[in-house]
This record gives C-alpha cells, sequence and structure tokens, in this order.
C-alpha cells in the first residue's frame, strides 16, 4: 500500500463512487478499482460493500479512512518540514554576456547584503563567470 493508493481511497469515500472518484483524480476508473482492490487483497480486508453498483464503506473501511487521513497529514509535514530544513537554495540565471557584466553584478551584491553569500567558492566575478559559462552551454 502506497500513499498514492490512500489518496485514491480517501477520495473513492468522499466521492463514494469509483468513477467520480477518478474524475477528480483525474486518472482512470480501472486504476481507481485496481488500487481498491489491491489493497482489500493485500490484507485480506473489505472496504466497501458494493451492492447494485453503489459502494457503501464498511467498518474495516471506516477505520482506514480515519488512519489514511493522519497518515496523509503527517507526510505532508514531514514534506513541508524537510523543504523549509533544506540548506540548499538554488538561483539559476540563463543571461547574455552583454548584461552580466556589470548590471547583474549590481544585482547579486544587493542579493548578498540581504541574504546568505550566493557563491561559496571564488570572488562573485569569478563564480558569475562559472555560472554564465555553464547556462550559455545549455543554450
Amino acid at each position: 500500500m502506497t500513499i498514492r493508493d490512500l489518496e485514491i481511497f480517501i477520495e473513492v469515500v468522499r466521492a463514494k463512487n469509483m468513477s467520480n472518484a477518478a474524475k477528480n483524480l483525474k486518472i482512470s476508473q480501472p486504476t481507481v478499482s485496481h488500487a481498491i482492490s489491491q489493497i482489500e487483497n493485500e490484507y485480506n480486508v473489505k472496504l466497501f460493500d458494493r451492492v447494485s453498483k453503489k459502494l457503501y464503506i464498511t467498518d474495516v473501511g471506516l477505520r482506514l479512512y480515519d488512519f489514511a487521513l493522519n497518515i496523509l497529514e503527517q507526510f505532508e509535514d514531514t514534506v513541508i518540514f524537510l523543504q523549509s530544513s533544506s540548506t540548499a537554495h538554488n538561483i539559476n540565471l540563463g543571461v547574455s554576456s552583454n548584461f552580466s557584466s556589470q548590471f547583474l553584478l549590481e544585482i547579486i551584491d544587493d542579493y548578498e547584503k540581504k541574504k546568505e553569500k550566493i557563491f561559496s567558492i571564488g570572488s562573485p566575478q569569478f563564480s558569475l563567470l562559472c555560472a554564465v559559462k555553464s547556462t550559455t552551454s545549455l543554450l
């Protein structure tokens, strides 16, 4: 069972219909059915009773729904924490050599006064030349 399977399960519970859940998630209905069946088969449980093409969540399904909501909330909090804790902040600039000669050096100087140093080694001119060289090779 994956995070994606839990997201699909939650949407099926909310939509009360696999086709509507698929539309909401912008995936195919067989993908939704497969995810639900996979959970049911892997753990030998029944998440929904299927009566006359209608879904009725079981007690096990209700309990899983509560767990799934908590798991997804914790997962999202973890992602946000890791993103905000990152020490690497990259700024990629692609500019012409005419633009970079003076104007860009002024912008970098202003930015460095407000934030941490952008370049970790060498002078800003040397680092800038390396940055301009690496970006112009992509053009």
